[in-house]
């Protein structure tokens, strides 16, 4: 199978998410372009959405349309889990700013990834 990702994807550790009208979603992974999304409420396939990422340092809002949604897990007592890949109407310059801070490579301007210093503090 290919590769269909278009940008690095950032695992959602430390970022919390809210799909509005305020529904809370568990981030699993992000990208410039696009997350994927564990809700307890399904996602429409097709419908545009708000989502507003969180961290300690910053919130940011960004439309996107969910593009897939299926049922992830089925817990006895809590019920379905969904989970749900939304693609951004633009670009999320947040997650590379993120990477940077969380000390991943980016890359300089002769294009090699370059190991910055992580500047949270746990």
């Amino acid at each position: 199978m290919s590769e269909r990702r278009r940008a690095h994807r950032m695992h959602g550790g430390g970022i919390s998410a809210r799909v509005r009208p305020g529904h809370r979603v568990h981030v699993i992974d992000v990208s410039a372009r696009g997350a994927l999304l564990e809700a307890a409420r399904p996602l429409r396939p097709g419908a545009d959405v708000e989502v507003q990422f969180e961290r300690e340092d910053r919130r940011v809002r960004v439309s996107a349309t969910v593009v897939r949604c299926g049922v992830a897990a089925i817990h006895p007592e809590r019920g379905p889990t969904y989970r749900a890949a939304v693609a951004f109407h633009e670009t999320f310059e947040w997650v590379r700013e993120g990477s940077t801070l969380d000390g991943h490579g980016v890359p300089d301007e002769s294009g090699r990834r370059v190991m910055t210093r992580s500047r949270t503090h746990k």
